[in-house]
């Protein structure tokens, strides 16, 4: 072939060729065409001579299973190494573990707390199915997907994948309320503090717990106002531990054209709910994500309006014949970042400044510190050449949010992802310069 031709035609004081197992399913005949091109590259004499003494010499030997004329060639070209032949160092393994952040923390028991809940509720005995068993993370006929969610969303937390936030819709919160007010009869100071505890939640606020004064984002309303993490909730609780009330049957109007707790509607019917399903059905319905994802969700839609909002100028320009058709068409990531960064709040739970990204993500921390040691050591020439690291994790989503604060702390020119459409050019960083690889 032309390749082979052009490699024996190659100018060098020596030749070497690194080979390894022939590729499953190729021929035996083509494995052997492919070793006397091989022999050309050395400017070996079995070559030269040409392949019809190769093939009659030594490949229908060799396929007739005389092994040995093709051995004896060998010989004194060929070098094998196999797996117990050569030694390799053992690697240096060192096992950090690092505190989490009281950020990491905090998601990682609102998202354990989420699944206790739902399996503590949809277990209590006397829930009808509809309130029980139908919702259960347990019950993997119905709901498989929400549970491996939840499995996952554990996994990443563990893995620092940063801040959870609870989400309640205008709807379910207005639900709840009616529900403490006109079904359990509650006081208005009672509705007052379930409404407050709704809103702050949102807001990334963490609640104690009545009995036990943990400190969770998701804690169970109970109709007596008490506010419980799933811990001091079991399947055979029955009543308040905090004051002792029980929990009640109700007796309601519902009404027979909607199901909202009040209506306008004129017909109703008066039904009862048992007192397990009334404090189930009390319960708020939060969604979990994380406050990544928001982000990027909300950076995607700023620089689709940015797009949205400089095509319409420049076609405004292009209609009057004012200006000139030069505005960019393309709105960079950093421009919706940081209008997101000046729209989001400085401020946490309880008003409290947020911890700052290096200290909230404890695995974030540590690899940019160890990264800047090593490159700090490479510009004293304490190594003997720049750094190349690799990084690895389980999760996509964990790399992307270390990427984003690499990016941040050594530039761009020093990261390289080895996915996506970009990987060749990326991965072309590594021949010059300090780069890290995730």
């Amino acid at each position: 072939t032309n390749a082979n031709s052009l490699m024996c035609a190659i100018s060098a004081e020596r030749r070497w060729v690194m080979s390894g197992t022939p590729a499953r399913g190729v021929s035996l005949r083509s494995a052997l065409g492919s070793l006397h091109n091989l022999f050309g590259f050395l400017g070996h004499k079995v070559y030269t001579e040409g392949g019809t003494r190769f093939r009659r010499d030594v490949a229908l030997k060799f396929e007739r299973g005389d092994t040995e004329p093709l051995r004896q060639l060998l010989k004194p070209l060929f070098v094998r190494h196999t797996k117990e032949s050569v030694t390799i160092p053992a690697p240096v393994r060192r096992l950090v573990r690092l505190p989490c952040s009281n950020s990491e923390r905090l998601a990682y028991n609102t998202i354990v707390s989420y699944v206790q809940a739902n399996i503590v509720l949809t277990s209590m005995q006397g829930t009808s199915a509809s309130a029980g068993w139908d919702h259960s993370l347990l019950n993997l006929a119905a709901n498989y997907r929400s549970a491996k969610a939840a499995m996952s969303n554990i996994r990443l937390a563990c893995n620092g994948g940063g801040k959870q936030v609870a989400s309640l819709d205008e709807g379910s919160m207005n639900e709840t309320r009616d529900l403490l007010k006109i079904r359990h009869m509650a006081s208005s100071s009672i509705v007052k503090r379930a409404c407050e505890y709704m809103q702050r939640v949102q807001c990334g606020e963490a609640y104690r717990c009545d009995a036990c004064d943990i400190e969770l984002q998701l804690l169970l309303i109970l109709p007596c106002g008490h506010l419980l993490c799933p811990e001091c909730v079991t399947p055979a609780t029955r009543a308040c531990i905090c004051c002792g009330a029980p929990f009640e049957s109700v007796k309601y109007l519902k009404c027979t054209e909607c199901d909202a707790v009040q209506c306008n509607h004129p017909h109703a019917e008066l039904r009862e709910m048992g007192a397990v399903d009334a404090v189930v059905w009390l319960q708020p319905g939060f969604d979990l994500n994380w406050a990544e994802t928001l982000h990027e969700a909300q950076a995607s839609a700023l620089a689709a309006e940015f797009l949205k909002r400089r095509e319409a100028e420049r076609n405004e320009k292009v209609i009057t014949g004012h200006g000139s058709d030069d505005t960019p068409r393309v709105a960079s990531a950093s421009s919706a970042e940081a209008e997101i960064s000046e729209s989001s709040t400085s401020s946490g739970a309880g008003g409290e400044k947020e911890e700052d990204a290096d200290v909230a993500y404890s695995k974030v921390r540590y690899l940019v510190t160890r990264l800047s040691d090593l490159l700090t050591e490479a510009e004293t020439h304490v190594l003997e050449r720049p750094p190349k690291v690799l990084i690895y994790s389980e999760h996509r989503r964990v790399l992307d949010h270390l990427g984003h604060f690499l990016y941040l702390r050594f530039g761009d020119d020093a990261i390289a992802q080895f996915w996506g459409a970009w990987k060749t050019t990326e991965l072309d960083k590594f021949v010059s310069g300090c780069v890290l690889d995730h």
